[in-house]
């Protein structure tokens, strides 16, 4: 969901500005975070930190530091880092988000191997429902 615009100019930028200052005066940071990885795209489909989880790992009860640091890597790039396709850059890239603990850096995440048949949705279709749909229901 687009609140601000794509475009890159200044008025986009004030419109960010007022946007997070009207988020943090009626939710807090923690409700926006929250509500951040609820609903952000990780690849495969799934969107919010639990879906990823139930399609990557177990569970979110059993979720590990490095498994977690895996997760959190996958909102820069979600398909370039995506642990079942791509598992040497996936434990790279969770390698820099744990650089101070030790322990977390030497423990692999290890994702579930699965097959992945045709994904149904994505961004065309979202976009389809969005401005196309309306048209052909009208």
């Amino acid at each position: 969901m687009q609140i601000v615009g794509n475009e890159r100019n200044l008025g986009r930028k004030v419109r960010e500005a007022f946007t997070a200052i009207w988020l943090d005066l009626r939710l807090g940071k923690d409700e926006v975070l929250t509500r951040y990885l609820n609903a952000v795209y990780l690849g495969a489909g799934a969107c919010g930190m639990s879906a990823a989880t139930r399609l990557y790992f177990e569970s979110l009860a059993d979720l590990t530091l490095p498994e977690a640091a895996l997760l959190v890597d996958l909102i820069q790039a979600p398909s370039r880092y995506d642990p079942i396709r791509n598992l040497v850059a996936a434990h790279r890239r969770a390698a820099l988000v744990t650089p101070c603990s030790r322990a977390a850096r030497s423990m692999r995440p290890r994702p579930r191997r699965q097959e992945r048949g045709p994904q149904a949705g994505g961004w065309y279709a979202d976009w389809i429902a969005k401005h196309e749909l309306p048209k052909i229901a009208a």
